[in-house]
């Protein structure tokens, strides 16, 4: 399988209040295959959405963004300068904070289609009418015509999802898509996803904290504590094999299992063991799990 994305050696600083740089992500090498969906888990904190936002470059001004190499669609853009486009589309968690609440949802689809299409008119009102149907909204010319207030949570997503992939990308990236709404829309918004996938074989990076979601709908998943991806590997390696320590205790943590509701501890000398410079990364085969020495954080 090709890679759609593939990140190597990213670090990224951010300057505190009292101008030191403070690294939040440690040399993390990252890739999604055409047509994979693959999972980013890790508690709060972790670098999830930090990762994401340094794929496509909506870090703060301040940020410093080093890697040592990123390709996308197997062109090299290691180099490019921010503001280049990319064929990477980005949703995020609440669509209410990313819609203009006095614009029409007809607005905000024909502004994606004029930008990444170059159609105006008759024919961007007809393909955004045409991009809702296909996320699975009923009455599409109707909801075309509406404000975003007026739709459900589920519709507003998939707003969301309709905008993505007017804009003809490669790799959609899902910041927490369905954390603000209630589990039967969750598992609608999902199952778009998946199907999305197969039809039109779109690589999804898909971030979440919620463990069943990854079981159901991930072909591989990244495991994220403080900045590193401390594991990598199929959902069933990492489900029913997992290597490093902080995969572990995050499964162990997850409801439904004998530990859950306890705290996940990553303070200390437990820290130190899990993700400090004598920690491993753990990067799963076909055959077996290899163990990487965690680069020596500055």
């Amino acid at each position: 399988m090709t890679d759609v994305l593939r990140v190597a050696g990213l670090t990224v600083d951010i300057p505190n209040r009292d101008g030191v740089a403070v690294r939040v992500l440690h040399d993390v090498d990252f890739t999604v295959g055409h047509g994979e969906i693959v999972g980013v888990v890790g508690e709060s904190g972790s670098g999830k959405t930090m990762l994401m936002r340094s794929v496509v470059d909506i870090l703060p001004e301040t940020a410093i963004r080093t890697w040592t190499a990123c390709e996308v669609d197997g062109v090299d853009r290691t180099t490019r300068s921010r503001g280049d486009r990319l064929p990477v589309s980005m949703i995020f968690q609440d669509p209410m904070t990313s819609l203009n609440p006095v614009r029409r949802i007809g607005y905000h689809l024909v502004e994606v289609i004029r930008r990444f299409q170059g159609v105006t008119g008759g024919r961007a009102r007809q393909l955004g009418i045409e991009a809702l149907d296909q996320v699975g909204i009923d009455d599409p010319a109707r909801r075309f015509r509406q404000y975003p207030h007026e739709l459900s949570g589920g519709m507003r997503q998939r707003v969301m999802i309709a905008m993505a992939l007017l804009a003809k990308p490669s790799l959609l990236i899902a910041d927490e898509p369905t954390t603000a709404l209630d589990v039967t829309v969750q598992a609608q918004i999902l199952d778009l996803i998946t199907d999305l996938r197969r039809e039109a074989r779109l690589a999804v990076a898909l971030v979440t904290h919620d463990l069943g979601v990854v079981a159901g709908t991930c072909d591989r998943v990244a495991v994220m504590c403080r900045g590193r991806v401390v594991e990598v590997g199929t959902t069933d390696e990492i489900f029913y094999d997992p290597q490093h320590p902080y995969t572990r205790a995050l499964l162990a943590a997850a409801p439904g299992t004998e530990a859950a509701g306890g705290s996940l501890t990553v303070s200390g000398g437990v820290a130190s063991e899990w993700v400090d410079a004598s920690a491993v990364r753990v990067q799963h085969s076909t055959t077996h799990a290899s163990l990487v020495p965690a680069e020596v954080a500055p």
